[in-house]
């Protein structure tokens, strides 16, 4: 059979139909996919990609170096929606009674799920539980109290004034509150409140005052460690007051904290040299406006390292309350079961005690009582502090019996009570003079 037989066997379509029939089957076979996979392809992939985003969620917050928290947002929302209320001045009756019985309390009062969050909040904001709901019921009262229609700051609001200017934290909570402080009459009333805790403190500096001592001193301590933050926040809250000059409102927080170191000298420092001491801190602090505590240059103006010193052993003050300290921390620092005084001796540690807590070597006829704080040289005990004298301390150490040179300044940071005494009994300098080449080393 011939080719042409062949092709002549199967009757051809005519010409168009062929283009029609492709076409057809095409799009029959496309609704026939599409009605097929419709149930399977629109609804499982769905399923499974929300399955996989809460699979992705659940395990990042478990990794332990996740940066988000791994908390119950739920439990929490409603607490900071409370928080975020008395922010603004809007409490319930039945909820400032709550925040009032639960201060009294220590947090007894509110639920398993509540305290914990108000926990956090008062950690993260470096203060007690208690200090923390007190504020928050403080804090509403004044800003409701202030946002009323009615509300004329001109008037006499002495009592107003003299019970917000009596808790510490007060001022420092109103003035970081950026969003309710937008009213001119609150912000004029804070001026007041900072008028009259510097009126009180300089009274009480001098032995006068209406408030008890305790609470005056209480109020000073926070100018001291709240300074940096309070100016800054005020020139923030005060930038773009027309009633009040900006100005005018950090001379009015300079000055307090002037008063506030008058009043810390006067009442607690028992020399002329601590007091002189404190003057230069504070002054260094209000020149530099560097946060508390501050990490001195080692260049830092006379008495400024001792002054330093005096307000955080002396005046107990320190840039966290116990309530901020890093969970971490407080958990690995190792506490003895029993406090330790440079009037007794340690008793031997036992092997199985841990290695964060065994004694150093002693060197010498130097033995270290407690680290950082307590040392005893050939027999004498002295009672030494400062991160800058241990560490001239462990570098003499070190050198066992050799001259070192030490940082500029040695003598300066040994050169009172009993780190002067200590220095001049278990050091002496290379060559002659006071300083010598400035190479030191423990008395042989």
């Amino acid at each position: 059979m011939s080719s042409n037989q062949k092709d002549n066997s199967h009757p051809k379509e005519p010409a168009g139909q062929d283009l029609d029939r492709v076409i057809t089957d095409f799009v029959q076979s496309e609704e026939s996919i599409r009605r097929d996979g419709e149930a399977t392809c629109s609804v499982q992939p769905i399923v499974e990609y929300l399955g996989f985003l809460q699979h992705c969620k659940s395990q990042y917050a478990e990794q332990a170096d996740c940066a988000v928290r791994k908390i119950n947002n739920e439990r929490n929302s409603a607490v900071y929606n409370l928080i975020n209320r008395a922010m603004s001045g809007k409490l319930t009756i039945g909820e400032i009674k709550k925040l009032e019985l639960a201060a009294d309390g220590d947090g007894q009062q509110f639920s398993r799920d509540e305290r914990p969050a108000f926990e956090e909040y008062a950690e993260n904001r470096g203060q007690t539980l208690q200090e923390c709901l007190q504020l928050l019921s403080e804090i509403n009262c004044f800003v409701r109290a202030t946002g009323q229609p009615e509300f004329d700051p001109d008037d006499n609001h002495a009592g107003m004034i003299d019970h917000c200017a009596r808790i510490p934290l007060f001022l420092t909570e109103a003035l970081a509150n950026k969003e309710v402080m937008r009213a001119s009459e609150g912000r004029m009333v804070l001026i007041g409140i900072i008028a009259l805790q510097t009126d009180e403190m300089k009274a009480h500096a001098k032995g006068r005052g209406k408030w008890p001592s305790e609470t005056a001193v209480s109020v000073a301590k926070v100018w001291i460690k709240k300074y940096a933050s309070m100016l800054h926040n005020g020139e923030d809250v005060y930038a773009d007051d027309r009633a009040i000059v900006g100005s005018a409102v950090s001379n009015a927080l300079k000055w307090a904290h002037v008063e506030a170191s008058g009043l810390l000298k006067n009442a607690l420092c028992v020399s002329h040299v601590e007091k002189a001491q404190v003057d230069a801190v504070c002054g260094w602090l209000r020149d530099t406006k560097t946060n508390f505590p501050p990490q001195l240059p080692w260049d830092a103006p006379k008495n400024v390292h001792e002054g330093l010193e005096l307000l955080m052993d002396k005046f107990n003050l320190s840039g966290h309350s116990p309530a901020a300290v890093p969970a971490e921390i407080s958990t690995s620092t190792p506490n003895p079961s029993e406090p330790f005084t440079c009037n007794e001796e340690r008793a031997p540690e036992s092997p199985e005690q841990p290695a964060a807590q065994k004694m150093p070597e002693a060197v010498g006829k130097l033995v270290i009582l407690e680290l950082n704080k307590c040392l005893k040289y050939d027999g004498e005990k002295f009672t030494i502090r400062g991160e800058e004298r241990w560490s001239d301390i462990r570098a003499l150490m070190a050198a066992k019996g050799e001259f070192v040179k030490l940082e500029k300044g040695f003598p300066q940071r040994f050169a009172k009570n009993d780190a002067q005494r200590f220095r001049k009994l278990a050091t002496e300098p290379e060559g002659p003079g006071r300083n010598g080449t400035g190479r030191y080393r423990f008395k042989p």
